[in-house]
């Protein structure tokens, strides 16, 4: 449905429980939140200015499975050249709104795993130097209880999706052969630029995190082409439908 356009998320009178950050060709999901209400961001003091394709830079608040909720819709990366603390503003942005739940997905290169498919993060790497938002000896940055719900409202749904690990760079180079070899050795399943910095800041948020990497492509070395962003965005268009009945499920059940 039209979304209305207005200045301020003060002016909403409304108070999200669940947050949702879209990553990279999943833009449309919004178009699921009913009586919903858009913000630009430039409207929005200290937001930062996402310049990938396919990151809008739009706040959305209203109604998804009979729950209030915000989408972020669209982010900034530090590749961008966004600090570690602009970077994840939209979180402390969402909590601000009451959000106490937060679904945060991405785009991520498979390591083993094929396109399309959806997996679940349990657990997540850093390679090289990572982005430090104090929320040091976090051991369980994501709800294994929500994850579990989740995954039975997916199958449920009939829709295939599994758990593992996912192996965060800074980007914005895709990483080499050798490094992804390196990757699947510690036992990673996916490869990304996004969600740590904000699965981070949302635990020290206090936030309840479910993390969501939907594979776009076969990262370096697996697949038969070359990388690009384009078959990124490709990819996420053409699992929009699935999503747009996995996601309510997933934010029907949220803590």
């Amino acid at each position: 449905m039209p979304l209305a356009v207005t200045d301020s998320p003060l002016a909403v009178p409304r108070c999200p429980r669940v947050a949702v950050v879209l990553g990279s060709g999943l833009a449309e999901l919004a178009s699921l939140v009913q009586d919903a209400v858009e913000f630009n961001s430039t409207n929005i003091p200290g937001y930062p200015r996402p310049t990938t394709a396919g990151h809008r830079g739009r706040i959305v608040i209203g109604a998804l499975a009979g729950r209030k909720v915000v989408i972020i819709q669209g982010r900034a990366h530090l590749y961008e050249g966004c600090s570690p603390r602009q970077a994840t503003f939209p979180l402390r942005l969402a909590q601000g709104l009451g959000a106490q739940s937060v679904v945060i997905t991405c785009s991520a290169g498979g390591l083993g795993l094929p396109s399309g498919e959806i997996l679940f993060l349990t657990d997540h790497m850093r390679a090289g130097p990572g982005p430090s938002l104090g929320a040091q000896g976090c051991a369980v940055p994501y709800d294994a209880t929500w994850i579990s719900l989740a995954q039975r409202a997916a199958d449920k749904c009939g829709i295939s999706t599994t758990r593992g690990t996912i192996m965060w760079t800074q980007g914005p180079s895709y990483e080499t052969k050798a490094e992804i070899r390196y990757f699947m050795q510690r036992g990673a399943r996916a490869v990304g630029m996004s969600t740590i910095p904000e699965v981070l800041e949302a635990k020290k948020l206090g936030m309840h995190v479910l993390g969501l990497a939907l594979v776009t492509n076969a990262a370096a070395g697996l697949g038969a082409t070359l990388l690009s962003h384009a078959e990124v965005l490709a990819c996420g268009a053409q699992m929009q439908t699935v999503l747009k009945r996995l996601l309510p499920e997933i934010v029907r059940v949220a803590p």
